[in-house]
């Protein structure tokens, strides 16, 4: 017996964007309202903890290029040089990481957004049109 091919693409049933977890279209507008005001803080604190991120690469950076010249000089050791170098790759992760972050909560805000728009426009009544003669 022959079975025939499955379809190109499987269809998905529904597409239901998720906010933390749960459906966005399940929440309330008052749950809402406030995962809002929580994404608004974690954003402003995610974005602090980025500035931090990039100053202190930038530092990391600095630094490697200073134990590079002195390396050369002998002044400083093979280890520290390596140790420096290790830094500025981890602080470059750790700057990605930051910045994504930063990026998840932004997209994660704007959802919220266009949901809470969503509801307000639902609840808004809508007025009957005039009857044209």
């Amino acid at each position: 017996m022959l079975v025939p091919p499955p379809p190109p693409t499987i269809p998905a049933a529904v597409h239901i964007p998720f906010i933390s977890g749960v459906p966005a279209e399940l929440m309330s507008e008052a749950d809402l309202k406030h995962h809002r005001d929580e994404l608004a803080v974690h954003l402003a604190k995610a974005s602090r903890e980025a500035a931090e991120q990039e100053t202190a690469h930038k530092e990391r950076g600095e630094r490697a290029v200073l134990f590079d010249s002195l390396y050369k000089e002998g002044v400083v050791s093979r280890r520290e040089l390596e140790n420096a170098q290790r830094d500025v790759r981890q602080g470059e992760e750790d700057l990605t990481d930051a910045r994504l972050k930063v990026t998840d909560l932004e997209l994660e805000l704007k959802r919220t957004d266009a949901r809470l728009k969503e509801l307000a426009a639902q609840k808004q009544p809508r007025t009957p049109s005039k009857k044209r003669k």
